[in-house]
């Protein structure tokens, strides 16, 4: 299985990912050199390879929308701050029983519904 939002920066923290048993087309790749470029739609499946480089390698999420568009309560949120909400939220849903994919799909479905962290103090 795809482990997406695994690095370094957010240890343990576990996104849904896709089995590659379900992709049945080829993975395809290319030479990228410094300075390049690369964009795509935020439901392409994507996957990098270790940077096995002496060089640091660069990823950037950006994302726009228009200003009429409401705003999600995490684009609010300092880094640190997410990750208090969510050691919250875990201990709640660990405090309920809830099993490790509970968790995720309730942290999902939190944010497709907008509801703020701040309800678990």
């Amino acid at each position: 299985m795809i482990e997406f939002g695994s690095g370094d920066r957010f240890k343990g923290y576990k996104q849904r990912g896709i089995p590659l048993e379900t992709i049945p087309q080829p993975w395809l790749t290319a030479h990228y050199h410094p300075g390049g470029l690369l964009i795509f739609h935020n439901l392409t499946v994507h996957w990098a390879i270790p940077n096995r480089s002496d060089r640091i390698r660069l990823s950037i999420d950006s994302r726009c929308q228009p200003a009429c568009a409401p705003r999600n309560w995490q684009t609010d949120l300092q880094i640190l701050e997410a990750r208090r909400i969510r050691q919250t939220a875990r201990k709640v849903a660990t405090d309920e029983g809830l099993s490790d994919a509970q968790f995720e799909n309730l942290l999902m479905e939190l944010m497709e519904r907008n509801v703020s962290g701040g309800g678990l103090d």
